[in-house]
């Protein structure tokens, strides 16, 4: 009954969170003309992820009962990710419709940043760890498998390149007020620590899978990966464009926001496939 009110209340702040997004572009979708375009389906799909995400955590919990105490703080830290997102979206939108910009905004935006970026490392990282103490407790149902073995090291090469890759250019790109300077270096270095959670998430996936109904763990790791790629293409990429090839710059920005969401969409289908697993495990079970 605890996970169902906490998944209703995830779902309502996710739908609140789309018409907030949509909110500055509601013309293009109830006007006389439906104009959505790309840029504004994938902003409303990526602004309800970290509820998204946190629901399907929550779903699937059961499968790692060993590790699910790990897996709801996992599903919290993503709510806080949400919640965060939610409370500068609606201060943006209050901006964008006085145009002014509080001066309270200057030091609790950045804020609100650094407050998301630190509760989505914690979430992989405690996604992670809940799969991992699963593994621990019942090594003997862990059959490591010399394919997963040998997928681990591109992924820890990949994850490794996207860490690279993103403090590199937030520490040598990055252009901002002095004021605001090292807000910029610590959401980079958060931002590459979220990278390198979601490399130890996609690892742990694989080492914990199962000998029988391992598409979870599948789904996990591949979309985690996916994720932390995507993500790493559509921060890196404006820096070493600087403004040229724009057409191309935007054609790949939009396909790198599209395997990040699929990525992400991948893990929460991960979870809630979980949770169905373990559901129809316990009704057909004898009372």
């Amino acid at each position: 009954m605890r996970t169902t009110w906490a998944v209703v209340a995830l779902v309502i702040a996710a739908a609140v969170q789309l018409v907030v997004t949509l909110a500055p572009d509601l013309y293009a979708l109830v006007g006389p003309y439906f104009l959505p375009t790309t840029s504004m389906v994938l902003g409303a799909l990526d602004s309800i992820v970290p509820f998204a995400l946190a629901a399907a955590v929550l779903v699937g919990a059961d499968r790692w009962a060993v590790g699910r105490s790990r897996l709801w703080l996992a599903a919290g830290a993503l709510a806080v990710v949400g919640g965060a997102d939610l409370v500068n979206d609606l201060w943006l939108n209050s901006i964008a419709s006085t145009g002014e910009l509080p001066e309270a905004y200057r030091i609790l935006g950045p804020a609100l940043y650094l407050l998301r970026s630190a509760a989505m490392v914690a979430a992989f990282g405690l996604l992670a760890a809940g799969l991992w103490a699963e593994r621990r407790a019942s090594g003997a149902e862990v059959e490591p498998r010399a394919q997963d073995g040998a997928a681990v090291i591109p992924i820890g090469i990949l994850g490794g390149a996207c860490i690279v890759a993103t403090v590199w250019t937030g520490f040598t790109s990055v252009r901002v007020p002095f004021e605001f300077q090292v807000y910029a270096w610590v959401a980079t270095f958060a931002l590459a620590m979220t990278f390198g959670a979601q490399a130890v998430l996609a690892i742990v996936a694989l080492r914990t899978r199962p000998r029988e109904g391992a598409a979870p763990e599948l789904l996990i790791a591949t979309g985690s990966t996916l994720a932390m790629l995507g993500t790493t293409v559509n921060w890196v990429l404006p820096y070493l464009f600087l403004g040229n090839w724009p057409d191309l710059l935007l054609t790949v920005n939009t396909a790198a926001r599209i395997i990040g969401l699929a990525g992400f969409v991948l893990v929460a289908a991960g979870f809630l496939i979980a949770g169905v697993g373990v559901r129809r495990s316990a009704s057909t079970q004898p009372a």
